[in-house]
């Protein structure tokens, strides 16, 4: 680790700004989260129900954010196969077991609180490809071990997290998978003939059954917003960030939020916009391109190994694509996906898995640094 003016105490610089990133955008989750929960009528009604469950979750994912930064990253690399991998393909197929929830089997049901072990299965994805990647650096050329091996590796987790069916996921796992092996040397060439077999096969999984009839809603939805159609809730949201202008109408006192589906997760982006306008909107891409930024950062300056490298740029590419895919529904240029905003939306297993990512994010650093 390169010492001099970017390392504070041993701990570096971007490190402590990922850090002050990810707090920030937390205590903005909140407040969003405080804001989504009062309904305006002719006096405030104020459950904070939400904002309960969430300082829960976020206290239950810094838990898991102290374990994972104390834990020495050489561990997840003994463990990735053993164990990490096995578990989390049991966990996914444990899920068909416990009655669907909304016509999906996603959660396993603990009766106290359920876990979503898809959120926990795209940290798994990013050390899996890590170890690989690790191993196979030179090689990554090649179409077969730069492509063939690593898919085939994550294809159980990503092919049971579709069939749940959770397809918004599938999709975010199978982009991130496909960029981080881009940024690890796969060449173009050979991930667009990928994706260009996939966008030929699509027809058949319609024609086949294997979207179900709410995916298939929401894709007509998106094509209806497309064609001058209407999509119900992507049009509320986008009315709900244009009603807040440049400086929101206050935090409790947006209206549209009232008709907002899934305000407190899919579209608390649009929840925010209302409430604290075009300067809010601008502080939470502020916040998300710096804390992308200084992920990058942090890998290419003060991390030496290759998974660990790697494992980092991966958790950066999930952040960026996850969040992308949320505001993209907002603002109506994606079809609906119920895909959270990290760090803010409401959510448990989302929030304690990003946590535990994140500080897997920091043992690497530290790790690295010690050594």
């Amino acid at each position: 680790m390169r010492q001099g003016d970017n390392v504070r105490n041993g701990v570096p610089k971007e490190l402590i700004g990922t850090l002050l990133y990810v707090t920030l955008m937390l205590m903005i989750g909140v407040v969003a989260l405080y804001g989504a929960d009062i309904l305006v009528s002719t006096t405030y009604h104020v459950e904070l129900s939400f904002v309960k469950k969430q300082l829960m979750w976020i206290a239950l994912g810094l838990i898991g954010f102290l374990i994972a930064a104390l834990i020495d990253f050489q561990i997840h690399c003994k463990l990735v196969w053993r164990v990490y991998l096995p578990v989390t393909v049991m966990a996914l197929s444990a899920v068909f077991f416990f009655p669907p929830i909304g016509d999906a089997h996603r959660w396993i049901d603990l009766k106290l609180f359920t876990i979503q072990p898809s959120e926990f299965a795209k940290i798994v994805i990013l050390i899996l490809l890590a170890r690989y990647i690790e191993h196979a650096k030179d090689k990554m050329i090649s179409f077969f071990r730069g492509l063939v091996i690593p898919l085939s590796i994550v294809a159980p987790i990503i092919l049971l997290t579709a069939i749940e069916p959770d397809l918004s996921t599938s999709i975010l796992m199978g982009a991130v998978v496909l960029l981080l092996l881009y940024v690890a040397g796969v060449r173009i060439w050979h991930i667009l003939a990928l994706i260009g077999g996939a966008g030929l096969a699509a027809p058949f999984a319609v024609q086949f059954g294997l979207l179900k009839p709410y995916q298939l809603g929401r894709l007509k939805s998106f094509v209806d917003l497309l064609t001058g159609g209407h999509a119900f809730q992507q049009e509320l949201g986008q009315i709900a960030l244009a009603s807040g202008g440049f400086f929101g109408s206050g935090l409790g006192l947006g209206t549209v939020k009232r008709y907002v589906p899934i305000k407190e997760s899919d579209f608390l982006f649009s929840v925010f916009g209302e409430e604290f306008g075009v300067v809010g909107v601008l502080l939470v891409f502020v916040l998300l391109l710096g804390l992308i930024n200084n992920l990058f950062k942090v890998a290419n300056k003060h991390v030496k190994s290759i998974f660990g490298r790697f494992y980092i740029y991966g958790f950066g590419v999930l952040i960026a694509v996850q969040a992308l895919m949320n505001i993209g529904v907002n603002v109506g240029l994606l079809p609906p996906t119920g895909m959270p905003l990290p760090f803010m939306s409401y959510g448990g297993s989302s929030m304690v898995a990003t946590l535990t990512g994140l500080g897997v994010v920091v043992s690497i650093v530290l790790g690295d640094s010690r050594g």
